[in-house]
């Protein structure tokens, strides 16, 4: 019985060091340390039509068993603009055992703009209509690609059966979540052809930039056909391109008036 009782103490010793060694080890083997991911500047510069993998220009990571992870570091997101022209970046990246790092920093696009709207024509339409704006109203963001898809009136009071001139606000936002607003005129005509023909019905100027209002006529026509002289055009509205906002400039000629918008920013 004494040796049987050795024995088995003997085992259980045996396999209690054997336990204790393996939960050792198994400790030992679990890597639990996260890798290390930095960034050498804390804001990178770049331009609204750069791909994506510019902004991983400069980040760098490591682990201490897989070493370097810099070919693993993915963009986690982008914010959308935050104030002007910056935004914020986040990356992350994970070792072979799963453990996670993240950093952030700032991103200054040197070439963004506020969306601008464009007319392909003036918003002029008959009485009783129909009144379609949005097949007239366009949009671009800063990199010029197209987002007339987001344009949205979000405010408008137009009565179609009474000729005159009213307003429609127009609203549209880009991919970085900036939303831009245009107020523009329609008017509700009983006249039934155009007679003065602009090159553009809606145009953006920098602050301080010239005006000359009679370079926008294209052409100028009689309803029967004849054609006029740009300098038989009358034409209202003032424009101060040294003050920011939307003007307006209206171009008549006998039953007919069309109007430019210019926004000033």
């Amino acid at each position: 019985m004494k040796i049987l009782q050795r024995v088995t103490v003997i085992l259980f010793i045996v396999v209690l060091a054997a336990y204790i060694g393996i939960n050792a080890y198994t400790r030992a083997a679990v890597d639990s340390t996260p890798p290390q991911i930095s960034c050498d500047t804390g804001t990178i510069e770049v331009s609204v039509s750069d791909p994506e993998s510019v902004l991983l220009q400069g980040v760098t990571a490591k682990d201490n068993r897989d070493g370097d992870l810099t070919s693993s570091i993915m963009i986690k997101g982008v914010t959308n603009l935050l104030s002007g022209n910056t935004a914020r970046v986040s990356y992350i990246v994970f070792d072979s055992s799963n453990n996670m790092a993240t950093c952030q920093r700032t991103i200054r696009y040197t070439d963004y703009e506020k969306p601008r709207f464009s007319l392909s024509e003036p918003l002029i339409y008959p009485v009783e209509g129909p009144v379609m704006v949005l097949g007239r109203l366009n949009a671009t963001d800063s990199a010029g690609e197209d987002i007339s898809g987001n344009i949205s009136i979000v405010s408008q009071n137009v009565n179609m059966y009474a000729a005159g001139t009213y307003f429609i606000t127009a609203q549209v936002t880009n991919s970085q979540g900036d939303i831009e607003s245009v107020t523009l005129p329609l008017i509700i005509s009983s006249t039934k052809k155009q007679l003065v023909e602009l090159k553009e019905y809606l145009v953006y100027l920098d602050q301080g930039a010239n005006f000359n209002s009679g370079s926008y006529v294209s052409s100028v026509t009689d309803s029967a056909g004849a054609v006029y002289d740009p300098s038989h055009v009358s034409v209202e509205g003032q424009v101060d391109t040294a003050v920011p906002g939307t003007y307006y400039v209206s171009y008549s000629f006998q039953t007919c008036t069309v109007i430019l918008t210019v926004v000033v920013r």
